[in-house]
């Protein structure tokens, strides 16, 4: 957590009343904001993002915020959760590994009542894929997708997940 932090997020947490949970930007070494703060998926979404990755309709990072912005979901990689939270909303779903499971955290918490706030000017330095990368792709990348597709049965239905499937392997050809 970079100096400051802490109150920030605990400040964004404590002010509105329907706060659920907060996330701070975060930041890598280099100092640039990595995208962080999203719509919830859409089969949209995920051909643009698996066609041009750059872009994609769910990414929020330009909302171009300077104070705490309701957002749809945001990156796990630092949250900040009241435990009267998790304990009215539960933890994160098991059944997801690695990828997926924040975003399915956060529309269950929009889904009890709870707001998702990022808040900018709380930031956190980020090392990105640091458990991603190399050998570990070969298997992750197809459990990312496993678990895009859990996230469509379980919010959308067994029938989108299928729409997604054709998605995802279409745009991979």
């Amino acid at each position: 957590m970079l100096p400051g932090c802490w109150t920030a997020l605990h400040d964004a947490l404590a002010t509105p009343p329907d706060a659920g949970v907060v996330a701070p930007a975060l930041v890598r070494a280099a100092g640039t904001v990595q995208s962080s703060a999203w719509r919830f998926p859409t089969l949209r979404a995920e051909w643009c993002d698996t066609v041009r990755p750059i872009g994609s309709p769910a990414d929020l990072r330009a909302v171009g915020a300077r104070d705490s912005v309701a957002v749809d979901s945001c990156s796990g990689a630092c949250l900040c959760v009241p435990r009267a939270t998790i304990e009215a909303v539960g933890g994160f779903d098991p059944r997801y590994f690695m990828y997926s499971e924040e975003v399915d955290w956060c529309r269950r918490m929009w889904a009890s009542g709870r707001a998702v706030y990022y808040v900018p000017h709380a930031r956190v330095l980020h090392t990105g894929q640091t458990s991603s990368h190399g050998e570990a792709q070969r298997w992750l990348i197809p459990e990312r997708y496993r678990s895009k597709g859990r996230y469509f049965r379980t919010h959308h239905g067994a029938r989108t997940e299928r729409v997604l499937r054709v998605v995802v392997l279409v745009a991979a050809v």
